[in-house]
Formats: structure tokens, sequence, C-alpha cells
């Protein structure tokens, strides 16, 4: 039984690994995608896929236990990761037509999953970033200070923005998308929150660090 595997990064849902941190296994009766495994008769399709300067291939498929985006991304060609699938013989045994009510709740699900942030808070909130990161790296050149005092601003202003999104509705209705509610991302939030303030302590303890020394 013929038997590939590769090498490369993945797209689960909202969570990306980059290359080479994701492995597929390809097999006549299963392909298997960062411990994800799917059976023939749980696939619709595997097309190719692409994201700015990445590509690969894209699992549409009826688990309803998994997230419904599960991308492979490969320095191969999805061209080629497609053929070597067609060659273990696993694309002839897919299943091709779930009925209409599968359908309907993987399309309800693939929206979920969408990107949750309206490109207009995102057009505002990330010049803002970059603007405060660089500036803060610039200014703390110009000065000759430590760069961790810089570097707390904007690590304060992405915890500040994290905070209005938990706290106030006002916030979620202009950055949040219409079909999204808190609760759909309050893992997130919590677990970018930690993060920030986390790395505020780290960079508190290098300012002063770094002063008293």
């Amino acid at each position: 039984m013929k038997e590939f595997e590769f090498t490369g990064g993945s797209r689960i849902g909202l969570m990306n690994s980059t290359i080479p941190f994701a492995t597929l296994t390809i097999k006549e009766d299963m392909i298997i995608i960062d411990g994800l495994k799917f059976r023939p008769e749980e696939v619709i399709s595997i097309e190719p896929y692409s994201e700015l300067i990445s590509s690969g291939i894209r699992i549409n498929h009826i688990k309803p236990n998994y997230e419904s985006k599960v991308v492979f991304w490969s320095l191969k060609s999805p061209r080629h990761l497609i053929a070597k699938i067609r060659e273990v013989g696993f694309l002839e045994k897919i299943c091709a037509k779930p009925d209409e009510e599968l359908r309907k709740k993987l399309s309800d699900k693939a929206e979920k999953e969408k990107f949750p942030l309206n490109i207009a808070y995102l057009g505002i909130v990330i010049p803002i970033f970059v603007v405060l990161f660089f500036g803060s790296v610039i200014f703390s050149s110009i000065k000759n200070i430590n760069p961790a005092y810089g570097l707390m601003v904007p690590v304060g202003f992405m915890t500040t923005n994290i905070i209005g999104l938990i706290s106030s509705r006002k916030v979620r209705n202009f950055a949040l998308r219409k079909d999204i509610k808190l609760e759909d991302i309050n893992a997130i939030l919590y677990l970018l929150i930690f993060a920030c303030i986390f790395a505020l302590i780290i960079l508190g303890l290098l300012a002063n660090y770094t002063f008293n020394k």
C-alpha cells in the first residue's frame, strides 16, 4: 500500500502553524493533517488553496466535530499534492455529494469560522499599532533609552483594545462582524489578553533590570 508524507504548515480554523511544523500523511484509506484524520467517505473534495504568498490544499469535509477550514501549506505545488492523493487511490473514494441538511450545517459553520473582525476596525487598529511600534523603537534609539519602555506602549494599546472588545458593546458593534457574538471568540480574546499582560510584565522586568544595572 502506497503512503506519502509531506512536511509543511497548516491552518485549522483560525489557528495557523507555519512551515515546517505540520505534517500531511496520505494513505489510500486516510489523510492525516496535524492529527486530524479523514477517511474518504468524510471528504467532499480536495482543492488547491492560496492566501497571500502561501499555497497548499484545502480539505472540504463533513466531520461535524472538526473545524470546517482545514488547509495544508506546502513548498510543493498544490497540483503535486493532489496528484499524490490521486496516486494512492484516495480521491476515487471520496463523498462527492453530501445531503442538503448536512451541506447547510457545514456552510453555517464555515461562515462562523471566517475572520471575526471588520475590515474597518482593522484598518484603524493595525496602522496605529505599527506607528506605535516603530515609533517607540525609533524614539528609544534617538533618546538612547531602553527599548523595553517604548515597546510597552504598543503592547498596552493592544491590551486596551482587547479589554474594549470584552467590556464594551459599542466597541464590539464596530469591531466584530454582525454574525459574530462575544461568546464565539471569548476564548481567543482571553488568551490574547493573557499574552499581552504577560508581555507587559516581561517588558517591565527587562526595563527595570536594565535601569538598575
